[in-house]
């Protein structure tokens, strides 16, 4: 299960800094959220998702740029093609993150519709979308953690 508490306290990251500002730290912290998930296999077993380097950077960059120009329809790209790169396991036994489609559709639409936005008008249903987005993901049947 994925503590909702953690999410909800990146909605703080609103237009009292400066955009520019929340474009240079927004993505490192929320990368680093996104790096604390795991899945947890009954009865105790609990694994750490796994990713690259040059993914995780990728997507600073991508995610930073996004919001630093206001392309925040973009969102969804970025956010999808880093989660797309997560894995559990070793090779050749490798299990990607298998989205729910309902919610991964959800997820784009929303971001769709960012266009033309504010930081502010898109930090909160953003928030609240990836949150049930990876709330409704697993990794090989078992739902991702965090928290």
């Amino acid at each position: 299960m994925i503590n909702k508490k953690i999410f909800d306290s990146l909605k703080t990251y609103k237009s009292h800094t400066d955009l520019n500002e929340i474009a240079k730290s927004f993505p490192q912290i929320f990368v680093n959220f996104l790096c604390l998930l795991s899945i947890t296999i009954p009865p105790c077993m609990i694994f750490n998702i796994r990713y690259t380097a040059d993914a995780l950077f990728k997507f600073q960059m991508n995610f930073g740029n996004a919001i630093a120009t206001g392309n925040f329809d973009l969102l969804d790209n970025v956010l999808l093609e880093l989660l797309s790169s997560y894995y559990c396991g070793f090779p050749p036994y490798e299990f990607r993150i298998e989205f729910c489609e309902s919610s991964r559709d959800k997820f784009i639409e929303l971001c769709n519709s960012f266009k033309g936005k504010s930081w502010d008008e898109i930090c909160d249903p953003f928030i609240d979308s990836v949150y049930e987005l990876l709330s409704s993901c697993t990794v090989s049947g078992y739902p991702i953690n965090l928290g």
